[in-house]
């Protein structure tokens, strides 16, 4: 992490060593599932330097390679390492991606924030809230999932932005009526799928929502129970 300061020259040729680093983070990672490197790299603040990047970088100078390379450092198969190494991150630098006008952009940004909330609901019992939500919601998470997903740019983003929203309201009722409808809408349809990923997350989902009375009650509306 360098100060972007001195002559044009200079602050351009930082810029592309940053994206030069982003681009060796990949390599490493993409090809391998090693946990333990993951979690020594987030230990060693490679995760929270690419947050703050993602909060205080002009938007048109954040890249694929910046989101790509946040995202390999999720892409945790133990959930346990998962929740320890995101446990306290600060959301907003990663949810500021959303608005991002690269759609690469917001694709590694929506599968990075889904892997860190699959990494909250594993790692704790059922019965309790999502370990995240506060977090998320404090900053306006919520409703950016949910406009993400109305926008649909993408069926994987929109997808991604459903079951994020479907874990963190794990227990809790979905408050806002359209997107109660709308997401467990999603989730009984997901719960379908051919997709075998798509088709357990969308079921594990509905187990969550369908903990709060509400969200069960419109689970249940047309006769289709979790």
């Amino acid at each position: 992490e360098k100060d972007e300061r001195g002559t044009d020259i200079l602050i351009e040729s930082v810029r592309l060593m940053k994206i030069t680093i982003c681009q060796r983070i990949i390599a490493i990672f993409i090809t391998t599932d090693n946990d333990d490197w993951r979690k020594q790299a987030i230990e060693a603040g490679v995760a929270d330097a690419l947050l703050r990047l993602f909060t205080s970088y002009p938007m048109e100078l954040i890249t694929p390679s910046h989101a790509w390379a946040f995202f390999v450092l999720t892409f945790i198969a133990d959930s346990k390492i998962c929740f320890k190494a995101f446990q306290k991150i600060p959301y907003a630098g990663l949810f500021r991606l959303l608005d991002h006008p690269d759609i690469a952009v917001v694709n590694r940004a929506s599968i990075s924030i889904n892997n860190i909330l699959v990494g909250g609901s594993q790692s704790t019992p059922d019965a309790q809230p999502h370990p995240h939500f506060k977090a998320v919601s404090t900053i306006g998470g919520i409703d950016k999932l949910y406009s993400l997903y109305k926008k649909n740019p993408t069926s994987s983003i929109k997808d991604k932005a459903a079951l994020c929203i479907g874990q963190l309201f794990r227990g809790k009722e979905i408050p806002d009526p359209s997107m109660r409808k709308d997401i467990i809408a999603f989730h009984k349809e997901a719960s379908n799928s051919p997709d075998e990923h798509l088709r357990d997350a969308a079921t594990r989902g509905l187990r969550f929502l369908a903990q709060n009375a509400v969200n069960r009650a419109e689970i249940e509306s047309d006769n289709i129970t979790s």
